[in-house]
Order: structure tokens, then C-alpha cells, then sequence
């Protein structure tokens, strides 16, 4: 029916009536798409939205990044739902699976070789605590640096567009990573391998004597501290150590992203984009 119906349009309408239509009509799709994945949508809500629409087929995964009717039986893993139950009991905090899915995988990589763990950008320590369920550290000899500010982004590193990003929301934005340091102090404490840095990055990265690493994260929504934590860790990342970048494809993130493809070029390596936002290096 829906078939026939544009034929009749585009039989009977002139072209230059058929087309302010079309902008009509994508504009009324866009906007709908916009207040619909506003909400976060469930798999059975978004199955019912793609029989709506006769797509035929059942989602496996959705999350505010990806939907997808891939294989997703990641999330029932041994490896992975266990340490995902353990990272949001640890922090009472929730994050996107696949997006954690990757981060634990490049992980469990690093691991083989030589150095530390490191993160610059902890917050409560979702990412962190996914990690230490995940890979034994203390039995592989290994130390896990945890760097933050615990007090939200420091102003003065944003950019012009960072700020215009942010807009009238920095300052409860900086209030949302503030304030609970003694909490993530006092949760880590059962780890001895563990050692938190509070301050500002770069500035803070010297307070810490750590000669290699084999595995570094960084997600501190700002294009200034993560460029200038990485050249400073670079020389210090071994042969095959693997570079999260949490930021790097997010919506809104192009300075985080223009600052690291500068960066890399400098230092002659490749940043994989992938789907879920993330960057992904491994230094050969």
C-alpha cells in the first residue's frame, strides 16, 4: 500500500511539488528519531519500533550508542557479566555493556605484556573495577595507577568549544565529579596494588614513579589533559601496549578527537574508531 502510494506521488506530482514533501518528511523522521532515542529504549521496545517500521528482524544489543542485530553473547560470558555485576555493586553506577565489553577485552590483552596498568580519569572507578575483576594484577605482578582531580574538569584546560560545550552546565558538571574522593579512596582500599593520585593531569602525572606500562585509559572529557597524558606516557608504553581513548568518537568530542589524530601523526600511529565511541592503539 505504502509502495503504491509514492508511485502515485511521483506520477502525479510534479518534481518541484515531490520535493519540499521529501524535506517535510525528513525533517518530521528526524525529529521523531530525536525525541524517541532521547529515552533509553529497552530490546523488546525497540523490536516492537522495528516490526513498526517492517525491518524484520530482532535486535540482539541496544544502548545509548549501539543498536545492532549482531551477535551479541558477550553479555552472558563467564568473563564479562560477572565482572560487569562486580563494577556496578562496586561503584552503584551503570555504563553502556559493549562499550565496557571492549575496554575489559583490550585488558585482558595488555595484560601479556610488560608494565603497569594505568587511567587517567577514574571518577567513581567503574572502568577500574571492571578491570580488576577481570585480569589478576597482583598475581601477574602488576600496579594500577588511578589519576583524577576528584573535584570535575579544571576550566581553564577546556577550549573555546569545550567550554560553548558545556555551556551553563560546567558548573554542575563539575559538581558531578566532585566530592566523593574519600568514598573511592575507601573502596579501593582492599587493593593494595592499586595506588590513587588526586590532581589535576598533567601536573599530577609525576607524582607517581612508574617506569613502563602496559595498559593505559583515558577519560577525562578534555582535550587538553588526555593529549598531554598520553605524550607523556608514551615513551613508557612497551612494545604491544594497548590505548584506550573513552572520548574519542563521542558526539560533541571533536577537540578530544582532533587533538589525539594530531598527536598520533606526531607519533606515527594509527587510532581505530570504533562504533562505541572508544579509540583504540596498541604501540607496536
Amino acid at each position: 500500500m505504502r509502495a503504491g502510494m509514492r508511485s502515485m506521488l511521483k506520477q502525479y506530482l510534479p518534481e518541484p511539488v515531490q520535493r519540499p514533501l521529501r524535506w517535510l518528511r525528513d525533517g518530521v523522521q528526524r525529529l521523531a528519531i530525536k525525541r524517541l532515542f532521547r529515552k533509553h529504549l529497552n530490546l523488546q521496545q525497540l523490536n516492537r519500533i522495528f516490526r513498526w517500521n517492517r525491518y524484520w528482524y530482532f535486535a540482539t544489543y541496544a544502548d545509548n550508542q549501539i543498536i545492532t542485530r549482531h551477535n551479541a553473547d558477550f553479555v552472558r560470558d563467564g568473563t564479562f557479566a560477572p565482572a560487569y555485576r562486580f563494577a556496578k555493586a562496586f561503584t552503584k553506577e551503570d555504563r553502556a555493556p559493549w562499550s565496557v565489553y571492549l575496554l575489559q577485552w583490550a585488558a585482558r590483552q595488555a595484560v601479556k605484556v610488560p608494565g603497569d596498568f594505568v587511567e587517567c580519569g577514574t571518577a567513581r572507578g567503574f572502568a577500574a573495577a571492571m578491570i580488576l575483576a577481570s585480569v589478576d594484577l597482583a598475581g601477574c605482578g602488576k600496579r594500577f595507577f588511578l589519576f583524577d582531580s576528584w573535584s570535575g574538569v579544571l576550566p581553564a584546560q577546556l577550549t573555546e568549544n569545550e567550554r560553548r560545550l558545556y555551556g551553563t552546565q560546567l558548573p554542575a558538571f563539575i559538581r558531578q565529579f566532585s566530592g566523593y574522593f574519600d568514598e573511592v579512596k575507601h573502596a579501593f582500599a582492599r587493593f593494595p596494588f592499586v595506588t590513587l593520585v588526586k590532581g589535576y593531569v598533567p601536573r599530577s602525572l609525576s607524582q607517581a614513579e612508574i617506569e613502563s606500562v602496559c595498559f593505559l585509559h583515558l577519560d577525562m572529557n578534555a582535550m587538553h589533559p588526555e593529549v598531554e597524558a598520553l605524550r607523556y606516557f608514551w615513551p613508557r608504553l612497551q612494545k604491544g601496549a594497548w590505548v584506550v581513548l573513552d572520548d574519542y568518537g563521542q558526539p560533541g568530542r571533536i577537540e578530544q578527537k582532533r587533538g589525539m589524530d594530531r598527536l598520533a601523526e606526531g607519533l606515527h600511529i594509527e587510532i581505530f574508531a570504533s562504533p562505541t565511541g572508544q579509540g583504540i592503539m596498541v604501540k607496536s
